[in-house]
C-alpha cells in the first residue's frame, strides 16, 4: 500500500493514569497530564542510559508551565539527576532560576539567538 506507514512510534498507543487517583490522561488536567508525560519521556531516558548505555538528548518546551511550585521542583531535580545534555525553552527566566551556574542560557529576540 503506498503512502501509508504500518510500523513506527506512531503506532504504539497506550494510555497513562494517575497513580494517586487512577484518573486517565485524557480526564485529568493539563498539569497532571504534563506529569505524566514527562515522567515517562524520563524514565524512557534513564531505561537508555541503564540499559543500553545510550544517553539521550531530551527536549523539552515549556515544561514547568501548569506545573505547581512542588512539580517544578520536582522536574528540576530529575533533570539534574539524569546526566544527559537537555534543553528546555521557557517564556519567564524565573521558574529557570534554580539552575543559574549550572545551565547555558539564551534569549531569542528579533529571530536572532544570543547568550543572555
Amino acid at each position: 500500500m503506498r503512502g501509508a506507514t504500518s510500523l513506527g512510534a506512531h503506532k504504539a498507543d497506550f494510555s497513562l493514569s494517575d497513580t494517586a487517583t487512577s484518573r486517565p490522561a485524557e480526564l485529568s488536567s493539563s498539569g497532571q497530564q504534563k506529569i505524566m508525560l514527562t515522567g515517562t519521556i524520563l524514565s524512557h531516558a534513564r531505561l537508555m542510559i541503564q540499559a543500553r548505555r545510550q544517553v539521550p538528548a531530551i527536549l523539552l518546551d515549556e515544561p514547568l508551565l501548569h506545573l505547581d511550585e512542588r512539580m517544578r521542583h520536582a522536574l528540576m531535580r530529575g533533570l539534574e539527576k539524569l546526566d544527559a545534555p537537555v534543553m528546555i525553552t521557557g517564556t519567564d527566566i524565573e521558574p529557570f532560576a534554580p539552575l543559574k551556574g549550572q545551565a547555558q542560557f539564551f534569549s531569542v529576540r528579533h529571530g536572532t539567538i544570543a547568550p543572555s
